[in-house]
């Protein structure tokens, strides 16, 4: 008796392993796939200005959203034929995963934890990590953050950097960049912490804030997609892009749009 169930039990392990093998061999190919439906579903932030953001008149905009368009229409042949799903910095590997988007752009800095998790593009964007204070502040480098309260956004490289940075700083982190971006417009925190490219677009709109010289850090961003051998030719395709936009000149001429160079 106890040999039929431990052979039933090698059965139905077998069984699995076989059932779990062939739904990864019947995935699509994703390339093909997006070339099928003729539409590109992409995953975005909608409050990072100047990288993607919803503007006022309600639309989807910004230099990663230009970016996305550029993809569409060199893979599509049209830059219209795009999705955008809202994304935000917690959610952006797993939304990268979850299939329901074919891939995440979102300022998403490539590291070596995040790459065992996602397949990345090539970088299209280094950034830096930066602090940014008011005008009449005190605050002239990190060394001066002891006991300085610090607003930062939850689930980002920044938090993380900050922590090691300025281990004596009061970090306030808050779920979005609208949220963290909003409270310090608010005077909650003595500084502000994120990427320069982010940063800029609060110190475009307001001219009391500035952004302190040295930067912490240095980021490449990279388009995240699933880690499935079935995005590898959309990954090799979009890489082939990305370099031909750098040397025909359109990825610089959409960070200047964007003024994000």
């Amino acid at each position: 008796m106890l040999k039929k169930l431990f052979c039933l039990i090698i059965l139905i392990v077998f069984a699995s392993i076989g059932c779990a093998s062939a739904k990864e061999s019947n995935k699509t190919d994703l390339y093909q796939s997006i070339i099928k439906r003729d539409k590109m579903i992409v995953g975005i932030s909608f409050d990072s200005k100047p990288f993607g953001f919803k503007d006022s008149d309600g639309k989807i905009k910004g230099m990663e959203v230009d970016l996305a368009r550029e993809v569409a229409k060199r893979i599509l042949g049209d830059e219209n034929k795009l999705i955008f799903k809202k994304v935000s910095s917690q959610d952006r590997i797993k939304l990268a995963n979850s299939g329901d988007v074919d891939m995440v752009i979102s300022t998403l800095t490539i590291t070596p934890q995040r790459n065992k998790l996602v397949n990345f593009s090539t970088p299209y964007f280094v950034a830096g990590q930066v602090i940014c204070v008011r005008k009449n502040s005190k605050i002239d480098s990190v060394d001066d953050l002891l006991n300085k309260k610090v607003i930062v956004e939850l689930g980002t490289t920044g938090e993380k950097n900050i922590k090691r940075f300025a281990p004596n700083a009061l970090i306030q982190a808050y779920d979005n960049n609208s949220d963290a971006i909003n409270a310090f417009k608010d005077g909650v925190g003595d500084a502000i912490t994120t990427d320069d490219s982010l940063l800029q677009g609060l110190v475009m709109d307001h001219g009391d804030y500035i952004i302190l010289p040295k930067k912490l850090t240095k980021e490449s961003y990279g388009i995240a997609f699933e880690k499935s051998k079935q995005t590898n030719s959309l990954k090799n395709n979009i890489n082939k892009i990305i370099k031909e936009i750098s040397f025909d000149g359109t990825l610089v001429a959409i960070k200047n749009k964007w003024g994000v160079n």
